[in-house]
């Protein structure tokens, strides 16, 4: 069995703490060092805290139970826990308040107090403990007080150019401790800057690409010119660093960050706290009952999350153009309703979260402390859409520059985190629909930093044309490079005949129906139920329409009498553009439906290449795909270029799967309901 031994240095999401317990006990060693060699008294906050707890029975026993119980995220591990009782605690989180993190190799860079609490916070006392409203009223004030030593001059004494090692401050007993503007701490923000250069061993380099990006006030100076580690913390990049994406229907990233989830036809209520963490935008927007206008806005509609870096940029910027329609951030609500330190906990075992609270990133959504940005596009294709910074922890310090009625231009700065923030929220209506550019990445903890301002989503709509001239399709799902005269209304083109399927039909059991391989051979073989996933990703999603109506349609749609979640309406049997074609990288045909609708492999000489839409074809990865229509969870076990899943109840009689229709509306071939073909 592995130990928390053998994962040492693998870090937990933005590099915030280290996923080894190991050195996580190191560091708090390291602050209890710190703290006996520079006794202070108690600060007011910290003392109406201890009061707060110590005065309220129950939760008195929770802090000190908090510490002595076993979280199943360290149930395995070889150590136990460092601290052991709230009594020991305070004078370390006192001690905090004039330190200043210093940089080094091991991942406690950023949450000196989360690492104190880290073991707590993952226990039964512990969660309830961190949930109680008074107990977080007095945990802001206290991280204000440490917010306010930050932005000080002192604090700036961590901020030097210096290759020494820091001996002030203890740190750690096992890893050394640089400055921020030391040569090790020069690669690592260079390699947060995710600009296609390795700086691993290159500190020179790494220093050039550090100044280049930033806006230094004096790099003669041995801080650089900032006046305290906040001023570094939150500092700018330099005029044209980071190129603003154009186009009005173009979404860019608001944070530089890396893409998390995306969500779709996100609930008014859900229970977040079991595995899956879905959405529940009463508890983001922090409405209650009778009062709930944002809620309703957006119930159904669509959510993207991203997490940002340790050593990286810090800033928010406007995703649109547009005007600032509502501001305000829940710290500032009354009663006080966020957390700090809250982690999600498993209701099975099984679904332990290891790297707590690494995967708790949709949770924390709910419960932590965030600001809210409403903005209302000029574009009316996006309409009103909501920014969401969230704080984790004590990087939790939301700070929005911009006010209600506000101009925003896109790329405009609309706030910063202060020493932190863990995640941030895009939040969509329900009848916008996004394609999604996670730049050749799948959404997880494991993504690298989107350059902020660059391209993350462009807005589509549900109804494109047919393509009419040679070479041209409608939507394109892999290397638009590849030429094939028969280029469609949809053009697949798999990498190889190991790649996920091109097109696929399955049900809300997320068993498989239907679908064509990636050799083009038709598979019908039903698959085995698979667990919904709401990790499952895909580029472009529609909502599976109901009875009547029809999901994404391309071409001039003449009539209802045939409905389908993907509608292909061709103009003519003569027509050189083909409804459906899956190619090889060659451009050779390896499956089509023509414009009889038979099925038809073809290879045309090949010709120019355009197309109107375009996505990068998915990986083999379960639930990873290029176009959904309908329940993207439900894609584990059917999943590819399209993925088409049939909502529960759907029959032959019901809306089609695939329909492929002539100009009147009659059907020329399908994909039913229940995941058999049809034809006229």
């Amino acid at each position: 069995m592995e130990t928390t031994r053998e994962r040492k240095h693998q870090f937990n999401v933005g590099r915030w703490l280290p996923a080894d317990y190991e050195l996580i006990r190191n560091h708090i060693k390291g602050i209890k060092s710190y703290v006996a060699s520079n006794p202070t008294s108690l600060t007011p906050n910290i003392v109406a805290l201890n009061a707060y707890v110590t005065g309220n029975p129950t939760i008195n026993t929770w802090s000190n139970d908090m510490f002595t119980e076993v979280p199943a995220k360290y149930k395995n591990s070889i150590y136990g826990t460092e601290l052991q009782s709230w009594s020991e605690f305070i004078p370390l989180l006192n001690g905090i308040m004039t330190m200043t993190q210093t940089f080094n190799e091991s991942g406690c860079v950023g949450f000196p107090i989360n690492s104190l609490l880290d073991w707590a916070m993952g226990t039964n006392s512990g969660h309830k403990f961190f949930l109680d409203n008074g107990v977080n009223e007095h945990f802001n004030k206290v991280l204000n007080d440490w917010g306010a030593y930050l932005k000080s001059t002192p604090s700036k004494s961590a901020v030097l150019n210096s290759n020494a090692l820091v001996t002030g401050y203890p740190g750690h007993f096992s890893d050394n401790q640089y400055y921020w503007l030391s040569d090790k701490a020069m690669i690592s923000m260079a390699n947060a800057l995710n600009d296609g250069t390795n700086y691993d061993g290159k500190p020179t380099e790494a220093r050039t690409a550090f100044i280049a990006a930033f806006q230094c006030p004096n790099i003669n100076d041995p801080h650089y010119g900032f006046t305290s580690w906040d001023d570094f913390f939150t500092r700018k990049f330099k005029p044209g660093v980071r190129p603003i994406a154009t186009g009005e229907h173009v979404i860019s990233n608001a944070c530089e960050s890396g893409p998390y989830r995306v969500a779709y036809n996100v609930k008014k209520l859900e229970k977040f706290w079991v595995k899956g963490q879905p959405y529940s935008l009463k508890n983001i927007f922090n409405e209650t009952n009778g009062n709930t206008p944002l809620t309703d806005k957006y119930e159904g509609g669509t959510i993207y999350q991203a997490f940002l870096s340790a050593e990286s940029f810090h800033r928010w910027h406007s995703p649109v153009d547009g005007t600032v329609k509502t501001v305000y951030d829940t710290v500032s609500q009354t009663p006080f309703n966020s957390t700090y330190y809250s982690e999600m906990l498993p209701l099975d075992p099984l679904n332990e979260d290891d790297a707590g609270p690494n995967e708790s990133q949709a949770y924390i959504s709910n419960v932590a402390t965030r600001a809210i940005i409403e903005i209302t596009a000029h574009n009316p294709a996006i309409g009103d859409m909501c920014v969401i910074p969230i704080g984790m922890a004590e990087c939790a310090t939301c700070e929005v520059t911009v006010s209600v009625s506000d101009l925003v231009t896109k790329g405009k700065e609309i706030g910063m985190f202060h020493f932190g923030g863990s995640t941030h929220l895009l939040v969509f209506q329900k009848n916008v629909s996004l394609l999604f550019d996670y730049h050749g990445q799948h959404p997880s903890l494991n993504t690298s930093n989107i350059p902020v301002n660059s391209k993350i989503a462009t807005v589509v709509k549900k109804t494109i044309p047919y393509p009419t001239e040679s070479g041209t399709s409608s939507l394109c799902i892999g290397n638009t490079s590849t030429i094939n005269k028969n280029a469609s209304a949809i053009l697949s083109v798999v990498p190889s005949t190991s790649s996920a399927y091109p097109i696929n039909v399955g049900n809300s059991k997320g068993e498989y129906l239907w679908g064509v391989d990636a050799s083009g051979n038709i598979n019908t073989t039903k698959g085995t139920p698979q667990i919904s996933n709401p990790g499952a990703s895909c580029n472009l999603h529609i909502n599976f329409p109901d009875t009547g109506s029809n999901g994404y349609v391309i071409g001039d749609n003449p009539n209802n009498d045939i409905c389908a979640a993907l509608k292909i309406v061709v103009p003519s049997s003569t027509s050189a553009n083909w409804p459906l074609v899956i190619a090889d990288e060659t451009g050779k045909t390896i499956w089509a439906i023509d414009c009889d609708g038979k099925k038809n492999t073809s290879t045309p000489v090949p010709s120019k290449v355009k197309t109107i839409l375009n996505m990068p074809y998915p990986s083999t990865e379960g639930g990873s795909n290029g176009f959904t229509i309908g329940d993207v969870a439900k894609t584990t076990g059917c999943y590819g270029g399209i993925s088409i899943i049939l909502p529960e109840g759907s029959t032959s009689r019901d809306v089609y799967a695939i329909a492929i229709v002539d100009a009147m509306g009659k059907l020329l071939w399908g994909v039913n309901g229940s995941g058999i073909e049809v034809t006229s």
